[in-house]
């Protein structure tokens, strides 16, 4: 009997630890920068984010830009560590033409715990921008064929808010890890039972 107790005791630690691990090894959610657009050509577009040290190669991020007939979302997934002060967007720079009508621009942290919509009239067009017109509904411009590096920033980027709380998460791990134990011990009891019946 006591070697069923010790038995039990250990597949219950066991599964304990492995549930709190896993829940709190699991990701808390990610930064993301969403642009709402429409775009006369696809392209590969690309965010800087600037963590206090300027704009660099290694603190950026692409995603591809679709034609569709309606706007789409596309998103560019950004650091959870350090303090973004502002973003740069390189709509495209491979030398082509480019039309594009921004409805909306997001900024998420954690995974949707904080949104806020950055104004459009915010956007401060820096380089190789054409045709730029900017209303609280929308912002339109052009990049010329040709073009070497257009890009356009927003500088007054809200804070991120604290991260969640991991406890909550904790708890959810361990009670998954003890209704997993149980499963386990009683379907190994019940084999036994099987096998000495």
């Amino acid at each position: 009997m006591k070697r069923f107790i010790l038995i039990d005791t250990l597949i219950l630690l066991v599964c304990l630890a492995i549930g709190v691990k896993t829940a709190v090894d699991q990701p808390i959610g990610r930064h993301t920068f969403t642009l709402d657009l429409q775009s006369s050509a696809t392209a590969i577009s690309e965010v800087f984010y600037d963590l206090g040290e300027g704009y660099q190669a290694v603190d950026s991020v692409e995603a591809p830009i679709p034609v569709e007939a309606v706007p789409v979302s596309v998103s560019f997934e950004l650091p959870l560590e350090g303090v973004i002060r502002s973003l740069r967007w390189d709509p495209i720079n491979d030398g082509r033409a480019l039309d594009v009508e921004v409805t909306k621009a997001t900024l998420s942290y954690y995974g949707g715990l904080a949104v806020h919509e950055l104004p459009l009239e915010s956007v401060v067009p820096l380089h190789q921008i054409d045709g730029f017109e900017v209303s609280a509904q929308s912002m339109r411009f052009s990049v010329l064929e040709g073009n070497s590096d257009p890009h356009m920033a927003w500088s007054a980027i809200p804070a991120a808010p604290p991260p969640p709380e991991r406890k909550f998460i904790a708890w959810w791990g361990a009670l998954f890890g003890l209704l997993g134990g149980a499963f386990l011990i009683l379907s190994y009891r019940m084999v036994l039972w099987y096998f000495d019946s």
